[in-house]
């Protein structure tokens, strides 16, 4: 279906992220336009509406809520703010692309889900590595038998923050939302239960406190999953260009060297997928075309809104990584396993 309506965009916050991918990959997009953007510092928002041709900048999120013109709203703002925002912008009827996590804690995210399917509203995570093809390609791998039956998922994402820590960096305040594991973790989380097409039962984890900002700048957990399966994740803001996962089967294994970064920054190496049957200790690799993936989450949330169809990702699945994510802080905390709380 060809819509030829073109969305205006609101953004709330110049965020780094907002800055550097998505209102770029906005703006590629065909149909789609950053028409109105929002910044507590309204000299910083001036120079980001000038750099990206933004027509419309407010002092702050309410007044862009209130007074601008769009048909669909990102919010890159920490996470602590997701669910006022998200909820916010449900109440004016108005689409969410959500940066992940979707909020910071379960219950949260279940708050915002109700909100938007009781106003009819398209809410969609902004988990932008799952729109790239070399996720689809993996799992195409799996589902041919390539490594047998899949057994462990072991999946890695850490970036040094702690190299120069600032107090500014809002994933060093926990009032926030901020640590590693909501930053970063998430990711891997998301992997294991992608991978394996189920929920984890029970986790383990442990958790490096800094005594200084209060958050987690270490996570380790097993996830584990029906039938003895099990994930292996850990985050880390004390660990630098760190970005894998590793697929392991009854016959070999399939690794995935850049697994939730392809292409960023001033990377330009292909996304590479290494397939190793255990058996003959035979190595291949394949190559994946790389596009954007910003440019891909994008389209497809645009798609939804435009067609008024199912986003690709549901919202309930953003819900379930956070009760992950959730079990995960209970048990480092507790020191023992714990369950994860579907409800």
């Amino acid at each position: 279906m060809t819509v030829e309506k073109q969305l205006r965009w609101g953004v709330l916050s110049t965020s780094s992220i907002a800055r550097a991918q998505v209102i770029p990959a906005i703006n590629r997009c065909p149909n789609n336009r950053v028409t109105a953007i929002a910044s507590r510092d309204f000299a910083r928002g001036q120079e980001v509406a000038a750099q990206f041709g933004i027509d419309n900048v407010f002092r702050d999120y309410q007044t862009l809520l209130d007074e601008a013109e769009i048909d669909v709203l990102y919010i890159p703002l920490p996470n602590a703010l997701h669910e006022e925002w998200a909820i916010k912008a449900a109440k004016k009827g108005i689409p969410v692309l959500c940066e992940k996590p979707l909020s910071t804690d379960a219950e949260s995210a279940r708050r915002i889900v109700k909100e938007f399917e009781e106003a009819g509203v398209t809410l969609m995570e902004a988990f932008m590595y799952r729109f790239h093809p070399l996720h689809k390609r993996v799992k195409e791998l799996v589902a041919e038998g390539v490594i047998g039956e899949l057994r462990e998922v072991r999946a890695h994402l850490s970036t040094n923050r702690m190299a120069a820590p600032s107090g500014d960096n809002i994933v060093l305040k926990p009032e926030l939302g901020g640590g590693v594991l909501l930053d970063a973790g998430c990711y891997p989380v998301n992997v294991c239960r992608w991978m394996f097409d189920s929920e984890p039962r029970r986790v383990t984890a442990l958790q490096d406190i800094d005594p200084r900002y209060k958050v987690d700048v270490t996570t380790s957990a097993i996830l584990e999953f029906e039938d003895g399966k099990i994930g292996l994740v850990t985050s880390s803001h004390r660990a630098g260009g760190i970005s894998f996962y590793t697929l392991i089967g009854t016959h070999g294994t399939i690794e995935v060297p850049r697994g939730f970064l392809p292409g960023w920054g001033d990377v330009v190496d292909e996304p590479l997928i290494i397939i190793t049957d255990g058996r003959t200790t035979e190595r291949r690799q394949e190559v994946v075309p790389a596009p954007s993936q910003y440019e891909l989450m994008v389209q497809a949330f645009s798609n939804s809104v435009l067609e008024g169809s199912p986003v690709v990702f549901s919202p309930a699945d953003a819900v379930a990584s956070l009760a992950v994510i959730d079990a995960i802080v209970a048990s480092a905390a507790s020191g023992r396993v714990e369950p994860v709380k579907s409800t």
